[in-house]
């Protein structure tokens, strides 16, 4: 469930906004994830931890179907819907 993904990912990299940060900018390169410059201006901005490891455990997912590909690039180019997506996971537990 979503506080385990997050309860690991605190394990493994702490609280650090910046390094989180970084870890996801290495991660989305490895899986060829290219954005606009708008998609990255939010990602560079955002200080919500959840919000960016909400982006992390996308990148994990290695399915390549253009549904996935199409929906996770979506959520990475539009921070209102990484955050509704976010609200609903954490109303489902």
């Amino acid at each position: 469930n979503w506080d385990f993904m997050r309860a690991a990912l605190r394990e493994r990299m702490g609280e650090d906004v910046t390094v989180r940060r970084q870890a996801l900018i290495r991660l989305a390169e490895y899986r060829q994830l290219a954005l606009t410059e708008s998609g990255w201006a939010w990602i560079d901005a955002e200080a919500d931890l959840e919000l960016l490891d909400l982006l992390m455990l996308l990148l994990a997912d290695e399915r390549r179907e253009s549904l996935l590909v199409n929906l996770r690039r979506g959520l990475f180019e539009h921070r209102d819907l990484c955050e509704h997506l976010r609200r609903m996971m954490v109303k489902d537990g």
